[in-house]
This record gives structure tokens, C-alpha cells and sequence, in this order.
């Protein structure tokens, strides 16, 4: 069963190196990011402790699109 997003915020490091999160509707948060140019495409589930201020401000921004504000809010810790 595929899992529903509610928050994706998208954003790079270095103009190159992918650096997403992604909270889903069960509550748990991935990181999606690359390390280097052959170090890449990395998936790890992360804890909202772990996400810097911007990331979480980019998250709850795609989420007040998304109607899931609360919840984002909720899940971040905030």
C-alpha cells in the first residue's frame, strides 16, 4: 500500500546535491538527499528533531497547500 504524502519540501545544497524531506500521513519523515556527485540518492526515515529550521519552514509551507498544516505542525513538534 503506498503511503500519502502531506508535506515535500524540495530544496538542493550547493546548486547540485538534491536535499528533500517528505512527511507522510502515518507520521514518519524521510530524507532524500545526495552526499556527493557518486555518493547519491540516499533515503533514510529521520525524527522532526533532525530538521533544520528551514527545511521545516519549507515543509509546513507545501503542506498550508496541501490543507495538512495542522498535522505538519503537529508531527514537527511545533
Amino acid at each position: 500500500m503506498e503511503k500519502n504524502i502531506i508535506a515535500w519540501s524540495h530544496n538542493t545544497r550547493k546548486e547540485v546535491f538534491d536535499d528533500d524531506y517528505i512527511i507522510y500521513e502515518d507520521g514518519t519523515i524521510f530524507h532524500f538527499y545526495d552526499k556527493s556527485k557518486i555518493n547519491y540518492n540516499i533515503e533514510e526515515e529521520v525524527t522532526a528533531d533532525s530538521i533544520s529550521n528551514k527545511n521545516k519552514e519549507l515543509l509546513l509551507s507545501d503542506a498550508k497547500k496541501r490543507g495538512t498544516y495542522e498535522k505538519v505542525k503537529q508531527i514537527l513538534n511545533l
